[in-house]
């Protein structure tokens, strides 16, 4: 596994909240809000609440991006994964999940995340 990149514990991006919509839109991708969510600049995304899989899952979960593993870091017990979707986005999984799904750089894969785990400030 590539031991290359810098991972954050944190994603971060810069944008604004579509009330009306209930999007935040970033000049890099969108992501779909629970509708309390009504004003804020910066969203938030813990790694460990993306969920990263070989589909598109079909569930409940409201933003799904398509992308490329470009990296993966064996960190302790986590495997740390840099996925280019519209944006990059750091995924945690376990490596029992990475060795079941045959997860390797180049590989295309889905990452998903329920609105409610967003935060937005």
């Amino acid at each position: 596994m590539a031991m290359s990149m810098p991972l954050h514990a944190v994603t971060y991006f810069r944008g604004y909240v579509d009330g009306v919509r209930n999007r935040f839109i970033s000049d890099e991708i969108l992501f779909e809000l629970p509708q309390h969510i009504t004003a804020g600049h910066t969203l938030f995304i813990n790694p460990r609440h993306l969920v990263i899989s070989r589909e598109r899952l079909p569930s409940s979960m409201r933003n799904h991006y398509a992308g490329v593993i470009v990296a993966m870091n064996a960190i302790g017990e986590e495997i740390h994964i840099q996925l280019q979707a519209a944006a990059v986005l750091h995924v945690i999984i376990t490596p029992k999940s990475s060795q079941e799904m045959g997860l390797q750089p180049g590989q295309a894969v889905w990452a998903s995340c329920k609105s409610s785990d967003l935060t937005v400030i």
